[in-house]
This record gives structure tokens, sequence and C-alpha cells, in this order.
């Protein structure tokens, strides 16, 4: 399965929606949840959430890390989200999450220190 950063990007909007950090499976429209779980697995091992994973494969989340939360703040950013979506097609469309980490806080930097 490929990674979808612009799901992953919306697993953490909604994990950040959440009201109380009791664990929960998250369903997004368009997505099926295989999909769900193979992204949250990612952003777990990525340390961007914080979640448990069951035998059956499905993961069940309650909060973003720390990491996680700065993670988000980034992508939430419309310009800096574009410009990195821009870049990342530029040099072929692969990217590490952690390359891509570093990318959004130099764009994020350059947005609010010029």
């Amino acid at each position: 399965m490929k990674r979808d950063f612009e799901l992953l990007k919306k697993i953490l909007i909604e994990i950040e929606n959440f009201t109380d950090v009791k664990y929960r499976s998250i369903q997004i429209n368009g997505y099926s949840p295989q999909e769900l779980n193979y992204h949250i697995g990612l952003l777990h091992e990525a340390n961007l959430l914080k979640g448990k994973s069951h035998s059956d494969g499905s993961w069940f989340v309650s909060s973003l890390t720390w990491e996680g939360h700065e993670f988000l703040d980034a992508i939430k950013n419309d310009t800096v989200w574009k410009k990195a979506k821009q870049i990342i097609s530029e040099k072929g469309g692969n990217i590490s999450v952690e390359v891509l980490k570093t990318l959004l806080h130099q764009l994020l930097l350059k947005t609010f220190i010029p």
C-alpha cells in the first residue's frame, strides 16, 4: 500500500478534534479500514500519535504526541503544505516522514522569518 500524505493529514486533524484521550477507532469517508489502519500504523511508528494495535491489524488511537502536534501545525498551514507538496512532486514524489518534517519546518520558518 502506498503512503498517502493527504490521508495522514486527515487522520491527524481527526485526532486533534478529539475532546478526550480515550482510545477509539477512526473512520474517514472515502477510505477503507485497511487504508486507515495502515496509515495510523505509520503515524504511530513516526511517533506522531498514541495508539494501540490489535491482533486483527486494527488500530485505536487516543491523542497526538507533542511531535504530532508540531507536525500537524506545519501541515495545517495551507501555504506551507502546498509548497511542500510542490517541492515533493518536483523531486520525484518520494520522501520520508523525517525529511518531510524537516522540509515543513524550514518552510514554516521562512513564512514567519523571511
